[in-house]
């Protein structure tokens, strides 16, 4: 099993995707929302063992051929795809968005309540890490 575990953080390392989304909750206070997705051309298969061997996530058919592994649920991504990742070290530049996403993810005072200021300092140092890297 630790060959598939290996295989995937390989793929991942070329198709995964570690995001944070804004989403409004009225008209001017928004909240994070943190993702991790894997989209895939023809291969709704391979999704659905990483959907398993992870042991969450829901697959999306997004157009006629682009299949997604999208995790969404907060508890999900803090203690099953962060212990994943830490137990299989992805090994391209990827890493990099990992460590910075992961930060942002297992904060848990982030998470129960946060001000608007402090959310959109969050966010802020997204966007910069995205654009610069650092």
């Amino acid at each position: 099993m630790d060959d598939l575990g290996h295989y995937i953080a390989g793929l991942v390392d070329g198709e995964g995707c570690f995001s944070l989304c804004r989403e409004n909750r009225d008209g001017n206070r928004f909240t994070l929302r943190p993702k991790f997705i894997i989209n895939l051309k023809n291969d709704e298969e391979i999704l659905l063992k990483i959907r398993d061997f992870i042991g969450c996530g829901s697959i999306y058919l997004c157009n006629r051929s682009m299949f997604r592994l999208e995790i969404r649920k907060l508890d999900d991504l803090q203690n099953k795809v962060v212990p994943f990742f830490e137990k299989y070290p992805l090994r391209a530049k990827k890493k990099y968005d990992f460590e910075y996403w992961k930060k942002i993810v297992i904060d848990k005072n982030l998470w129960e309540r946060t001000s608007d200021e402090k959310t959109q300092e969050i966010w802020d140092n997204w966007l910069r890490f995205r654009k610069e890297g650092v």
